[in-house]
């Protein structure tokens, strides 16, 4: 499903955008939780913000309150995503640090647009982070 929406926006970007770039972003309320893979401890925060942006050449998801932040990208598109990079890279950042490779742990996206839960890891890590889509805002 998530991949139909991007592809169809990617084709509705190129088709109307053609001269310019332009993101189409949503945000939502959100929980967000982290896992520690080796110990199995999770550590719950609550009343987040999400966020979901795409445009013809990547999308970005992330979740942010006011002491944490974590934010996933990746490149849809073989051009735009900046040189060297090519399609099919996904990069994470930590409360704004440095973009690291990573990777999307699982991801549930029901029909109803709430409750969608996405997970991502930083390459070589042993902690992964998740959140769950809740009420839109804007």
């Amino acid at each position: 499903m998530r991949k139909i929406f991007f592809i169809i926006l990617s084709f509705y970007c190129l088709i109307f955008y053609t001269r310019e770039v332009y993101s189409a972003c949503s945000y939502y309320q959100a929980n967000l939780w982290i896992n520690k893979l080796k110990t199995n401890k999770t550590k719950i925060i609550t009343n987040v913000i999400m966020h979901r942006c795409a445009n013809i050449y990547k999308l970005n998801e992330g979740v942010k309150n006011d002491d944490f932040s974590i934010r996933y990208w990746e490149c849809i598109s073989n051009d735009g995503c900046g040189k060297n990079i090519k399609k099919g890279y996904s990069a994470i950042s930590i409360n704004q640090g440095n973009w690291l490779p990573g990777i999307i742990k699982s991801f549930n996206y029901k029909n109803d647009h709430t409750g969608q839960i996405f997970c991502v890891k930083q390459d070589n890590s042993t902690i992964e982070y998740c959140w769950e889509k809740g009420e839109f805002i804007h």
